[in-house]
């Protein structure tokens, strides 16, 4: 038996005796296609609204929202598609938006006085997982508020989503089966912003050239640009330590236009000790437009050794045991004065040593060793002097304590007993300085080692070769850089390309937070700009932290992939087509395997046959994603999903339930009638209490 109820609405629900539903599903259409907003100033709003029915025959769960920020979707509500009655949309929940409501219903005003978009726009208003419920021959008003908070292009969609509920006053509410999501593209464009200020450094830091601390001063200067696009009045400039000072300046209430750069600023570096010193340099603007910039010292990661002449004791000399043994020589260096380097006498016999620094600055230092801290013999007293950047060098001189040998024929005061090698050299002896000279000078079996052209230390690289330090096996010309304090590398910078090392020369490394070490332009002191990058580091970019905001990047654009249809039986055809922009951005297309004419497909509209589902009718969702790319390199993805469906009443009887079907309608509340299958007592009070429920048309 089939009971046929007119509604009054004017629909019409057919419920045979086991309770399946065999009548006009719910059918979602929307007045146009898009919306154009035009030029909106920044920080400002404009809405626009069109109207979404459903012209099918089953009440329809809704949700509305936008793909982009910068848009807000909500509802206003609900006019009767049968009479002239308004009423509010029906929905779980509190209907005016309050505290777990999905929509406001007619409070967005017609005009901008005393409306927020900020707070009326916020989360669980633009969007809820509780949808609103549109009866059959209902109509919904759906506003977007369009409020651009950046100059420049902007593309969303307006997505509208119909949804199968489960409702605790309705046996269920219904979706449109064929096109469950539509979407009204959006367009509009940013207008003019409040000008951003920013000023910067140039360069970021100011390098100093490293000397000795004896008041002299070295000089560098730098440059303060405008990287904004209004101008700004310099106010000061100062450092943060004393020994940088700014010698010249450009005077206050100098303006500089946007883009413009400042003559340039001098500052003086007066060291006050041998270690590297870091300071920071500030300008200050009128407009609160400020930057700071770093002024560093850096002792040399490497410099010419010292010089040492021996003049005292000669090159064979006697030593008597109950005498003071004096070592003078004469010391110099390039980088800093003679009383700052480290002379040292060792016997390579006795293993005693001395260690001293020279009175003043003639470079002439004296050493007295007590003669009987030596061994009767020949000996060989081992003279270096050490810089502060750690260059030695080194001067042997033979002598001999006490009795003379008597096979020494050099007068090196080495024997051939006591293992003199060569006694017709008086170079050569034991633990003698070895030099270049394809002789074994030290006596020690190798030839020429710890010379220039010897792999000291089995690299596979000499002195000759830019080994940097040929007693580390660790350090040689490409060798990887580590975290040590060396260079590892020898090319003059300690530990660079590693996260201590200050690549990029900004006075930062990726231990410091420097969030891209290539840049010279970005670090946690960067001044923040409109360039696309997190100049400063702190995990914001352009228009979250740039005062007045920054232009849109408008290079690419993507709002959203539409299918139509939005389900489908296995062998009919969907199309899905890609809104974005620039419309001639290159796409490619990808989806489940078993749709291979989809993938890798290129152009903005792609066609494919809805493939074969296993299983028992359930069917599946099929996610359809397409990978866009501009002609600047930048790419996006986009993504939907199709449903495929096994069986055909999938796509219309969807309702086999086996229990009363209760459809009532909000569109004429005073004349809505209420249609029972399998007519009970259960299907009537639920009927009742649905009446009575109902919301009341707003004032």
């Amino acid at each position: 038996m089939t009971l046929l109820f007119a509604l009054g609405c004017a629909y019409t629900v057919s419920v045979d005796e086991t309770g399946v539903f065999s009548g006009e599903r719910a059918r979602l259409e929307i007045e146009g296609e898009a919306f154009d907003f035009g030029d909106v100033e920044v920080n400002t709003w404009t809405s626009q609204s069109t109207t979404v029915r459903n012209t099918g025959g089953l009440p329809m769960g809704l949700r509305v929202d936008a793909t982009d920020d910068a848009f807000c979707a909500h509802w206003r509500q609900v006019r009767a598609g049968c009479g002239e009655d308004v009423v509010t949309a029906s929905a779980k929940g509190d209907t005016g938006g309050g505290s777990g409501g999905t929509g406001h219903t007619g409070d967005i005003p017609t005009e901008d006085t005393g409306f927020d978009p900020e707070k009326y726009c916020a989360d669980g208003y633009t969007h809820s997982d509780d949808p609103i419920v549109l009866d059959p021959g209902c109509e919904i008003e759906a506003v977007t508020v369009f409020t651009p908070d950046q100059t420049g292009t902007y593309l969303a969609g307006m997505r509208v989503e119909a949804a199968e509920i489960a409702l605790d006053d309705l046996a269920w509410v219904d979706r449109d089966p064929r096109n469950f999501v539509q979407h009204v593209r959006l367009d509009g464009h940013g207008g003019t912003s409040t000008s951003f200020l920013a000023v910067s450094w140039d360069p970021p830091v100011g390098e100093f050239a490293w000397r000795w601390p004896d008041g002299g001063s070295s000089l560098a200067t730098m440059n303060v640009v405008n990287v904004g696009d209004a101008p700004v009045t310099i106010d000061t400039v100062t450092t943060s330590c004393p020994e940088f000072a700014v010698t010249s300046a450009p005077p206050a209430g100098t303006i500089l236009a946007a883009g413009e750069r400042s003559a340039d600023i001098e500052f003086a570096y007066t060291p006050t000790s041998f270690w590297d010193r870091t300071c920071i340099a500030t300008v200050t603007t009128a407009e609160s437009a400020n930057a700071i910039a770093i002024l560093r010292s850096t002792v040399p990661a490497h410099s010419a050794a010292p010089t040492l002449a021996v003049l005292s004791p000669t090159p064979g000399e006697r030593l008597v045991r109950e005498e003071a043994v004096l070592v003078v020589g004469e010391v110099a260096d390039e980088s800093q004065p003679p009383s700052s380097l480290w002379i040292r006498v060792r016997s390579s016999v006795a293993l005693v040593s001395l260690d001293a620094y020279p009175v003043d600055d003639s470079g002439r230092a004296t050493l007295r060793i007590p003669a009987w801290d030596l061994l009767a013999g020949p000996d060989t007293l081992d003279i270096s002097v050490t810089d502060l950047h750690g260059n030695e060098t080194h001067v042997t001189v033979p002598v001999r304590v006490d009795a003379e040998p008597l096979d020494d024929t050099d007068g090196d005061g080495w024997g051939v007993a006591d293992g003199d090698c060569d006694d017709n050299a008086s170079t050569t002896y034991p633990f003698a300085l070895e030099i270049l000279d394809g002789l074994d000078t030290d006596c020690d079996g190798v030839v020429d080692d710890n010379t220039d052209t010897f792999d000291d230390d089995g690299d596979g690289m000499t002195e000759a070769d830019g080994d940097c330090d040929d007693a580390n096996a660790n350090t040689y010309p490409g060798a990887p850089e580590r975290v040590d304090s060396e260079d590892n590398d020898c090319d003059d910078v300690v530990d660079n390309d590693t996260t201590v090392g200050d690549d990029d020369g900004d006075g930062f490394s990726e231990s410091d937070n420097d969030c891209d070490d290539s840049d010279a332009a970005i670090s946690p002191l960067a001044t923040e700009i409109c360039d696309g990058y997190d100049n400063d580091c702190d995990g914001l970019k352009d228009e979250a932290d740039v005062s007045g905001g920054c232009p849109r990047d408008d290079d690419l654009l993507v709002a959203y992939i539409d299918v139509e249809p939005d389900a489908c039986l296995t062998g009919e055809t969907i199309t899905a087509t890609l809104v974005a922009l620039p419309a001639d951005a290159a796409v490619q297309w990808g989806t489940d395997a078993r749709v291979p004419e989809l993938q890798g497909a290129t152009g903005s509209e792609a066609t494919f046959i809805c493939p074969g589902v296993d299983g028992d009718g359930d069917g599946l969702n099929l996610v359809i994603y397409a990978l866009v790319s501009d002609t600047h390199g930048e790419q996006k993805w986009a993504q939907a999903t199709a449903r495929v469906w096994v069986d055909p009443e999938n796509l219309s009887r969807n309702f086999s339930r086996g229990e009363p079907i209760v459809v009532t309608t909000a569109c004429n509340p005073e004349g809505a009638s209420a249609f029972v299958g399998v007519l009970g007592i259960l299907g009537l009070a639920t009927l009742a209490r649905r009446r009575r429920d109902a919301p009341k048309p707003p004032a």
